[in-house]
């Protein structure tokens, strides 16, 4: 809206005060009065003034505006190519978070998935006694935290999805997609 506004005020800039205008005025039966010349005569004259009037423009006064309107438009459309780049940039750095955060989470999934088969085989390993019970233990310790980060990254996951879901004003059940892993992108 601030652009149309201002390209208004560049085209009036050089035009607005500098049109001619006429002016009448009538005054009827001699108003001011004039007085009849004759003994009798009519009362008086009828009164009729025309003016036409054009301003004119001192010191190059019309350049001046006209300069400060295109520098003000110039100023507005300079504000809004910023608010487009810093609103490409932000859309930019939520997308490549969200997409860090996916690679984390799918990380800490196959870290869980491993530490289960780990404590599966660790397990069976101990009932053939072929392993400790301080070996069982630690693997289910190992497991409980990977699932607890797996939960974690989950979770930063989500936000980070809201986060870019709300930048580009999509719902917040949609789900961006990321057709490629964040370590084959290439930056230019």
């Amino acid at each position: 809206g601030q652009v149309d506004v201002n390209r208004a005020m560049v085209k009036g800039a050089g035009t607005y005060p500098w049109n001619p205008f006429v002016q009448a005025q009538y005054f009827p039966n001699g108003r001011p009065f004039v007085r009849s010349s004759e003994p009798g005569g009519p009362l008086g004259l009828s009164n009729y003034y025309i003016w036409a009037m054009q301003r004119f423009e001192l010191a190059h006064q019309t350049r001046f505006r006209k300069e400060a309107a295109l520098a003000t438009l110039s100023q507005v459309e300079w504000n809004i190519h910023q608010a487009e780049l810093n609103t490409i940039a932000q859309t930019m750095r939520l997308y490549f978070a969200a997409m860090y955060q996916k690679e984390i989470h799918d990380l800490a999934a196959e870290t869980a998935a491993l530490h289960e088969k780990l404590a599966d085989v660790v397990d069976r390993r101990f009932k053939a006694n072929l392993a400790k019970a301080a070996d069982v233990t630690t693997t289910k310790v190992a497991l409980r935290q990977s699932k607890r980060q797996l939960e974690l990254a989950q979770a930063t996951f989500q936000a980070s999805l809201l986060a870019l879901n709300q930048q580009v004003n999509l719902p917040m059940d949609s789900r961006a997609a990321f057709p490629i892993r964040l370590a084959d992108h290439r930056f230019v």
